[in-house]
């Protein structure tokens, strides 16, 4: 409405999460697409690229490498996430895990290992290990398998005691917020209560006074009467 495409797409775009943890991966690639084609027709190639990261993984997910590999070759050339050193920006450093995956599924071992264990140089312990379990498994080497087994059920644990703590930590906040509330609307009660009795003293004070009033009258009146 406001003819401001730049904010229409990204609006577009932001469907994605949602979908992504619905675990809708039909959506999560439409959108993507449809949000990619809408950034490269208005001239942002850059943005276009950045969002390709679930479609990416769940491409690989469902075995079709093909289009997969065209996904990451337009995020590697226009996201800016790589260096010309072959560095990966840590905002993009799970990226690594779906090239790993990529390369174990050419077969080529040591590329594999190299992009899980660099996962490990940004504490990406999980993913790190997980593809590491993948590619011993692969090839067979069973000492390696329950290494890595034992190592990403520890990182896995891990992963969700920190999820919990932020989980317990927002609920904390919660909490504080709602007794915070609660100790507000019983101030507000409170008022109010003291409002309303003074509300009622005025008024009764009122009634005396005119009632005094009243009864000075009709007394000066029949005083009067008396003395005539």
């Amino acid at each position: 409405k406001d003819k401001d495409t730049l904010s229409a797409i990204v609006a577009y775009e932001l469907h994605l999460r949602a979908y992504y943890y619905l675990r809708n991966t039909d959506s999560v690639l439409s959108v993507s697409a449809n949000a990619k084609s809408k950034y490269i027709e208005n001239g942002y190639p850059r943005k276009a690229a950045r969002l390709l990261g679930p479609a990416i993984s769940i491409l690989i997910d469902q075995g079709e490498y093909e289009k997969a590999k065209y996904y990451m070759d337009y995020f590697e050339n226009y996201s800016g996430f790589l260096k010309d050193n072959g560095e990966i920006s840590s905002q993009a450093v799970l990226y690594l895990h779906d090239k790993g995956r990529f390369a174990l599924h050419l077969n080529k071992i040591d590329s594999a290992k190299y992009y899980f264990y660099k996962l490990l140089d940004f504490n990406q312990k999980e993913a790190a290990y997980q593809g590491l379990l993948s590619v011993y498994d692969k090839i067979g080497q069973a000492d390696s398998v329950l290494k890595y087994s034992r190592l990403y059920a520890l990182a896995n644990d891990s992963s969700h005691i920190g999820k919990n703590s932020e989980t317990i930590t927002q609920m904390a906040a919660m909490y504080n917020y709602g007794r915070q509330k609660r100790n507000a609307e019983v101030v507000q009660s409170k008022l109010l209560v003291e409002q309303k009795k003074s509300a009622t003293y005025l008024t009764v004070t009122l009634i005396l006074i005119v009632f005094a009033v009243v009864c000075a009258y009709f007394y000066k009146k029949n005083r009067r009467k008396t003395i005539e």
